[in-house]
């Protein structure tokens, strides 16, 4: 699954057979407004370089209190 930041740090995730991607929404606000670096519940993402626990390079971010681990070549950061 591909992750992407876009210019004004909003949050997108591929979804579907034809790997479009697809604005996240906020669940806390009734999906009224898209998720994104501007929410105190998203942390800045931080890179790893792999090593014996996680054998690739991965960005980890904190969304909503729960911890993504995503390989660093599927996500995209464009701010």
């Amino acid at each position: 699954m591909k992750v992407l930041l876009d210019k004004n740090g909003w949050l997108y995730f591929e979804r579907g057979a034809k790997k479009f991607m697809v604005e996240q929404l906020c669940p806390y606000s009734g999906s009224k407004c898209s998720c994104g670096t501007w929410c105190p519940l998203f942390s800045e993402p931080q890179y790893f370089k792999s090593d014996e626990v996680i054998p690739f390079d991965n960005v980890e971010v904190s969304i909503c209190n729960r911890i993504y681990n995503i390989p660093e070549n599927d996500f995209v950061d464009e701010r």
